[in-house]
């Protein structure tokens, strides 16, 4: 079930008082065209009459009822903790991600759509980011990213100065990274809401090494 909220914001360009909706919950096998607009950037963004696109920043619950996942978005500073969310019942066949903005959502949502496991991705995206920083200790890397608009399944690699470098991702090299760790990863998967990033991956391998 999604839920709309009715608010209003001061657009910080024209000043100008304008009436937003922001939701508390949404549920895109429902609310159609809702799954595509976040994917695009514009659902958690407003535009004003004046033009300027003012981001929206506030705790939304993603609901996929086709793909079987639940993401909460909880921006840092909103009073959310993971064990309060974690204060519910879990249905059993579902994935539950807790991400920090809507990037982040975006990326898990984009993973989830290919059908990959999020959890096997970030080892990845840290072994590749690994091998990266090795052959260029020059460069500050400042983002890995997913990315499957293409043919294709890659890491966008972006540094400190905007540089990007494509990585494919063999599916073999995936699958390599499933078998390996996959013992792992279900120790470290607990109930509920879980957090899976860089940091996550990072722990995992400095147990396993």
């Amino acid at each position: 079930m999604s839920k709309p909220v009715s608010g209003t914001l001061i657009c910080p360009q024209c000043g100008k008082e304008q009436d937003i909706t922001v939701w508390q919950s949404i549920n895109v096998s429902l609310q159609k065209g809702a799954k595509q607009q976040i994917l695009d950037g514009n659902f958690f963004t407003h535009t004003c009459e004046c033009g300027n696109r003012i981001p929206l920043v506030y705790p939304c619950l993603y609901h996929d009822m086709e793909k079987k996942n639940m993401i909460w978005l909880v921006p840092e500073g909103t009073g959310y903790a993971l064990g309060d969310i974690n204060k519910t019942t879990f249905i059993p066949s579902y994935i539950y991600r807790v991400v920090k903005n809507s990037f982040e959502l975006i990326q898990k949502i984009r993973i989830f759509e290919y059908g990959w496991d999020d959890r096997v991705l970030e080892i990845l995206k840290l072994m590749i980011e690994t091998d990266y920083q090795k052959r260029f200790p020059e460069k500050k890397i400042q983002e890995v990213c997913f990315n499957c608009t293409g043919k294709n399944p890659e890491l966008l690699i972006l540094d400190e100065n905007g540089t990007v470098m494509g990585s494919k991702i063999q599916e073999q090299s995936y699958l390599n990274v499933k078998t390996q760790y996959l013992e792992a990863i279900m120790r470290k998967s607990g109930r509920g809401y879980l957090q899976i990033d860089r940091d996550w991956a990072l722990a995992l391998l400095g147990e396993n090494q």
